[in-house]
């Protein structure tokens, strides 16, 4: 077989992009297929475990294996509805689709359906790949520089006047929001 083959001269344990392995990768898209099956006769290991630091799974509802799923997670019990909140996430390895924001408690959780932070009503998110901004599913394109490695991003909500704010090294953006009667709002990535 070529797989088997060709793993002769990989090493089938090292960490590939967002630290996953290839067995992680394999098991997720078909835990009996012939890759999987290579993989594991060529002696490959699954990644460790992944672990949430004071963030809750929130779609899908366990925490992924690794970074190649559409994963949503927030601090759903940090929720508020009135007031000014401040946090700041720094961006220590690169990843996809990079959607970080805020959710309403209206938002659903569940399994994955390529619908997280902005996708929805509930939901809005500074992107920092495609430069813009997403709610309701809707993008608005956004004056910013691309995130990067290292850099460390600071998310202001001002929940009374309506308002979100980015702050990088670079620049300040505000973003206005609406929502409809009595919103409760979490951090979310």
């Amino acid at each position: 077989m070529v797989v088997e083959f060709l793993l002769g001269f990989v090493d089938v344990n090292a960490a590939g992009i967002g630290k996953a392995r290839a067995l992680d990768i394999a098991k997720a898209k078909d835990p009996n297929g012939p890759v999987t099956e290579a993989l594991l006769l060529a002696g490959a290991r699954p990644g460790p475990e992944p672990q949430l630091v004071g963030l809750t799974a929130l779609k899908p509802l366990d925490t992924p294996p690794h970074g190649y799923v559409w994963f949503t997670c927030g601090a759903p019990n940090l929720a508020q509805s009135r007031g000014k909140f401040y946090h700041e996430i720094q961006i220590l390895s690169e990843f996809h689709c990079s959607l970080l924001g805020w959710l309403s408690i209206d938002f659903e959780g569940g399994e994955v359906d390529d619908k997280g932070v902005g996708d929805d009503a509930h939901g809005w998110a500074f992107d920092g790949q495609r430069l813009c901004c997403w709610h309701g599913g809707r993008r608005e394109p956004l004056q910013i520089a691309p995130w990067e490695v290292n850099d460390v991003l600071g998310f202001a909500i001002d929940l009374d006047e309506g308002q979100m704010q980015l702050c990088t090294d670079q620049q300040e953006l505000t973003m206005p929001f609406k929502a409809h009667g009595a919103v409760c709002l979490d951090p979310v990535l």
